[in-house]
């Protein structure tokens, strides 16, 4: 009898886990457009200061941030985004939200991926991952 109470708590902890939805897919959506507004006014600082300690022990800051601003030297300025897909990807101790963009310049576009991360015990959202694929204009 004992046993099966323990396979009953088991079993909803188990089931709780596996259908509990990513909590702040807002928040996520919400920090990549202010990702999208620092990028586009080129206020360079502030969309660095989103990126998180997961996504700069693979990146050194001040070699991204030439990066972002050699897309919009060599493709002009940002002219806007279109929301290409949104997946939301729960885990057991964090969640995971991931965008990517079509992203327009005035001289060509680039296919953008932002992954973000949130520990469920709470914490800072983070962007930890940004994939930019471009595409010169013709």
């Amino acid at each position: 009898m004992r046993m099966m109470k323990w396979g009953a708590a088991l079993l909803l902890l188990i089931l709780a886990g596996c259908s509990a939805a990513p909590q702040h897919e807002d928040e996520a959506a919400a920090m990549v457009n202010k990702l999208y507004a620092a990028l586009q006014q080129q206020h360079w600082n502030a969309a660095l200061d989103m990126y998180g300690k997961q996504f700069y022990a693979g990146h050194q800051r001040d070699a991204w941030a030439r990066q972002l601003k050699s897309i919009q030297q060599k493709l002009g300025p940002m002219q806007g985004r279109q929301l290409i897909f949104k997946r939301k990807d729960p885990r057991f101790h964090y969640d995971v939200y991931i965008f990517s963009y079509r992203v327009a310049f005035a001289r060509g576009e680039s296919t953008d991926v932002v992954t973000v991360y949130q520990d469920v015990s709470g914490g800072d959202l983070a962007i930890v991952g940004h994939k930019i694929t471009l595409k010169a204009g013709g």
